[in-house]
Formats: C-alpha cells, structure tokens, sequence
C-alpha cells in the first residue's frame, strides 16, 4: 500500500510548489519561494538516495549507484545553497554579463552531472547483469532506446542550440549547461530501459523504484525545456515557473524511488543465518 502512495508524493510537491507560486506574485519574494523548495526536495533526494545505497552490502553495484545519485543531489544542494534565491539556469546566466564566470557553481554543476551519469550507467549495468530486462523482448529494448535517443534529442536539442549560442556569445558558464544537457539525454536515455521494467514489472515492487528513477530523469529533460522557452527572467515568468516545477518534480521522484528501493531490501525475505534451517 505504502508504495502506491509514492506517485501521490511526487503530484503534492508539485502541487504546493504551484499553489505557493500563485499566492506570492511577487518577483522577488517568488524567488524565496522556489529557492525553499529547491532545497527543500533537493536535501530530501539527498538523503533518500544515500539511505537507499546503504541498504546494501559494501561492494555491492547498487550501493555504489544510490551513493553516487545522493552525491548528485548533494552537490546539486551545495549549488543552491551557493547562488541563493537568485536566477538560476539560463535565467541566472543571462542576467549576468558576458565573460563573468561563477567558477564554484560552474565547478559544482560539472561534477554533479559528471557523477549523475556515472550513477545512472552502474544502474543500467547492474540491469543488464542481472538479467532484469529478460521479461521484456530484446525487440522492444532496442526500440525503446532507439525512441528514448530521439526524444532526448527533440527534447533537448533546442536547449543544446541555445546553450552553444550563449558559449559562442561569450557566456563563458554555458559550459556547465551544456555538459548538463548532455548529461541528461545520456542519462534519459540510460534509464530507458528500467521504465520498460517497470511497466513489465507492473504490480511488482521492483517497478516503483525503476519507474519513479526514468520519470525523474525525464522531468530532468523538462526542465531543460523550460529554460531554452525563455527562461530570462522578467516577461519570461510562464517558462521559470515550468522550470522550476520540473526541477521539484525530478527530486521528487528520485526521493520516492529511493523510499521504494529501501523499503524493497526491507520486504525482502532474509536469507537464513549459517546452522539455522
């Protein structure tokens, strides 16, 4: 039962991020408010994602990816907490001159993504090794990931253009978006596979934490969409708020699928100690 509640957690942090947004119109104290909630989630993900990974035994793969996304989402946090309730994304970098650089959220935002996809690739190797994916058709693995590359690409590929664009102007901190946009369709497109799972899995309860991981990268490649809409700041207020929704609703998710990976090692049957029968 507790499982099915998850998805429910995910449409409520949205939900009071948008009532929130509606009920302080005003620009600067609206800035509070989605810096609160980008910490809030961010330190939640956090701290699920590394309960998760201590779950398992040291050595172990797995363990080894869920520290790896809590590190993610730590370094994400330290971003946050770095640049304040000010504009983030291309917002942040278009309201700054051309050549500046804010070399630690730069430095932090590189390593983040960096560490991401590395914790996004033991994840599908573990799949692989496993043989997870052996209930769904090797036909249909290939077309998903042949799907999941293009609507990557789609999705993200006008955030690409508009990242290069402000490189080639002379934004210098473009560099750290777009090795995030990168980094997003290689992880969307990593996790492709374990939503094929989770719909197979459907009823099971590997399946929550397979599904709420792919549905928050996914919300990962929204969020790229959001900022290359005209997320600017001023006259551009539709496109932060879609942004900052995704961002809350990808933090969300990974909370949820680490609650779900955690409380998966807990239902598990307990293999039996040695001399008991």
């Amino acid at each position: 039962m507790r499982y099915r509640l998850l998805p429910l957690v995910v449409i409520a942090a949205v939900g009071a991020q948008l009532l929130a947004a509606s009920l302080v119109p005003a620009p600067e104290a609206l800035s509070w408010v989605h810096f609160a909630f980008r910490v809030a989630w961010r330190t939640a993900a956090t701290a699920a994602c590394l309960w998760a990974g201590l779950g398992f035994s040291r050595g172990d793969h797995l363990r080894r990816a869920w520290v790896l996304l809590g590190a993610t989402f730590l370094l994400l946090l330290l971003k946050d907490v770095w640049r304040g309730p000010s504009l983030h994304g291309l917002a942040g970098m278009r309201a700054t001159p051309a050549g500046s650089v804010d070399l630690v959220r730069d430095v932090l935002v590189l390593v983040a993504n960096a560490i991401g996809v590395v914790a996004a690739w033991v994840l599908a190797r573990t799949w692989y090794r496993a043989g997870l994916g052996m209930g769904v058709a090797g036909r249909k693995q290939a077309v998903a990931l042949t799907l999941a590359t293009l609507a990557a690409l789609v999705t993200a590929g006008s955030t690409l253009a508009t990242d290069l664009g402000a490189l080639q102007a002379g934004h210098a901190d473009a560099t750290a978006f777009l090795a995030s946009d990168v980094a997003d369709i290689l992880s969307f497109v990593l996790f492709a596979p374990l939503l094929l799972t989770a719909l197979a899995l459907r009823g099971g309860l590997l399946g929550w934490a397979w599904g709420h991981l792919a549905v928050g990268n996914f919300a990962w490649l929204l969020m790229d969409v959001w900022q290359s809409l005209g997320a600017y700041g001023a006259g551009a207020a539709g496109a932060r708020l879609g942004e900052e929704l995704s961002r809350t609703a990808a933090a969300a998710c990974f909370l949820c699928a680490g609650l779900a990976q955690r409380w998966l090692l807990a239902d598990l049957p307990r293999a039996p100690e040695p001399g008991q029968e």
